[in-house]
């Protein structure tokens, strides 16, 4: 398990046979997790899992760039989530949110040429409580539907480790 991302918004990779990327990290971080990656050596084409804990703009604002940058990553969220991902408002709302940010903090709509800006995204895999994902290796991915900070929010937890990830 690798952490990436800042104490503020921080986001996982969970490596076995295949890599979830747990949390989608936020637009503006994306040249600090791009930076990590290069720094750990981390092998992108094995990375194959984005899982979304919940749908707001500072969870999931870098999901488009990594898509876009990374077309075989394939989302997870929950089922609330991936309906609010494909929904006109939403969307626009966190593309007006990103947009604002990044220009509140100074920052570049694009990074290495890929625009950070948020679109629609596409969910591959809808999960909800009790749902698993095996990685391999000894690593298991149980979704818990935990709806209170958002209703589309889901935890995290790999039982074999004891490790929790709160969305």
């Amino acid at each position: 398990i690798l952490l990436l991302g800042s104490r503020q918004v921080s986001s996982y990779l969970v490596m076995g046979d295949s890599t979830a990327w747990v949390g989608g990290s936020t637009a503006w971080d994306v040249p600090r997790l791009e930076e990590q990656l290069d720094q750990f050596r981390v092998d992108r084409r094995r990375i194959r899992y984005l899982v979304v804990s919940h749908i707001h703009h500072d969870h999931c604002g870098a999901v488009p760039y990594l898509r876009r940058r990374y077309p075989w990553m394939e989302v997870v969220a929950s089922a609330y989530g991936a309906d609010l991902l494909a929904k006109e408002k939403p969307v626009r709302l966190m593309k007006d949110l990103n947009a604002r940010t990044l220009d509140r903090m100074g920052r570049a709509h694009s990074h290495d040429d890929v625009p950070l800006d948020f679109e629609d995204v596409s969910v591959a895999h809808r999960v909800g409580d009790g749902d698993e994902l095996d990685l391999g290796k000894g690593f298991t991915l149980q979704f818990l539907s935990t709806p209170g900070h958002s209703r589309c929010s889901m935890c995290v937890y790999i039982p074999q480790v004891k490790a929790l990830f709160p969305g």
